[in-house]
């Protein structure tokens, strides 16, 4: 939503405009999904979450540059690419490195600490952007998805086993 008040200072006043947009950036991202998706199914998750990662700083940094109405849409618009590029590896993950009879309860899990972690997250970006500026609250988003970035790259994600297989069956 940040996004979208951003817009609003670059210049989209009407609604209808941030409403197509809006429409706009779903149907990319649900196509993005699709097509990544396939392409998760080929390649290392943890790959293509990288690249989602970057994207994502990327456009917050240039949302923190950006001065014209135009940029900023073009800037929403390519937002999609992030989604596009993280949702289907972070379930991947999920997939790969649960055992099959916790599948269901782990993405529950997932899905609840992602979303618990949205508030102070939008809490502390919203201080920031009201305190001292979108310039500082959008570098910041990016510096963080960069340092994610940088953690993930540490992490070494194993394949389930069958031992963890064979675990479910005792």
């Amino acid at each position: 939503m940040f996004l979208l008040v951003r817009l609003k200072e670059l210049g989209i006043i009407d609604e209808k405009y941030l409403l197509a947009l809006w429409c706009v950036f779903h149907l990319l991202k649900s196509y993005g999904n699709i097509f990544i998706g396939r392409l998760t199914d080929r390649v290392a998750p943890q790959w293509l979450l990288t690249l989602g990662w970057i994207v994502y700083a990327l456009i917050y940094a240039g949302m923190a540059w950006v001065d014209t109405a135009w940029a900023g849409a073009t800037l929403f618009l390519l937002y999609s690419l992030y989604y596009a590029l993280s949702e289907p590896p972070e379930k991947a993950l999920v997939v790969k490195l649960v055992p099959d009879h916790l599948r269901g309860q782990a993405f529950g899990w997932f899905h609840f600490v992602a979303g618990i972690m949205l508030l102070p997250a939008s809490v502390m970006f919203g201080w920031i952007y009201e305190a001292f500026g979108a310039w500082y609250a959008f570098l910041l988003g990016a510096g963080l998805a960069l340092l994610a970035t940088i953690l993930l790259s540490l992490i070494r994600f194993e394949q389930k086993t069958e031992t963890l297989n064979a675990t479910k069956q005792h």
